[in-house]
């Protein structure tokens, strides 16, 4: 009978108060913000902060773990493909998930060849600006901060990226000193 008893008063004060009194975002009808993918931030071997995307440049972020056995099978892919990107002015960071930020990590990160840059980042920020939170992933944002394409997994990662890349319309839409 407690238990009744208690059910039928938290529905009614639900019912006559609303949500918005409530100690959770977005429990009153406002909306809990999520961050966009300019927004975020990543950690860089050195400890400093740097933004995740450069505004004016095209960037692609590839997203991988060691250990995630799939991003080793992605490597190759993305290590033949990547220095075309160079050579077209792509901004290229590869990021780990920041709770895996130990030595092996940046030593895997460093030895893998497949960017110059290369930083963590938390996987919630990562997920909720894009939603992204598997490995390996690639993000391609464009020069005004656009996130343009989404590949996770395999093949969507390497052969997907491949396809977009050599899109009419990336060229076109890229600025002059790009083209």
């Amino acid at each position: 009978m407690t238990n009744r008893l208690l059910v039928a008063l938290a529905f009614f004060g639900v019912s006559y108060f609303g949500f918005r009194h409530l100690p959770f975002p977005g429990a009153g009808g406002e909306r809990a913000t999520a961050p966009t993918i300019d927004m975020l931030r990543a950690v860089d071997s050195a400890g400093s902060e740097t933004p995740l995307i450069k505004r004016g440049s095209l960037n692609v972020i590839l997203v991988a773990s060691r250990l995630c056995a799939v991003c080793d099978r992605a490597l190759p892919a993305w290590r033949k493909f990547l220095p075309q990107l160079s050579t077209r002015g792509v901004r290229v960071l590869a990021v780990a998930w920041a709770d895996e930020a130990d030595s092996a990590t940046w030593s895997y990160l460093r030895s893998s060849g497949i960017a110059a840059s290369t930083a963590v980042i938390d996987p919630d920020d990562l997920k909720a600006a894009v939603g992204v939170d598997m490995t390996p992933s690639v993000i391609v944002v464009d020069h005004s901060g656009k996130v343009v394409f989404v590949g996770r997994g395999l093949p969507q990662s390497t052969d997907g990226l491949r396809a977009y890349m050599e899109l009419d319309e990336l060229r076109d839409s890229a600025p002059p000193s790009m083209r």
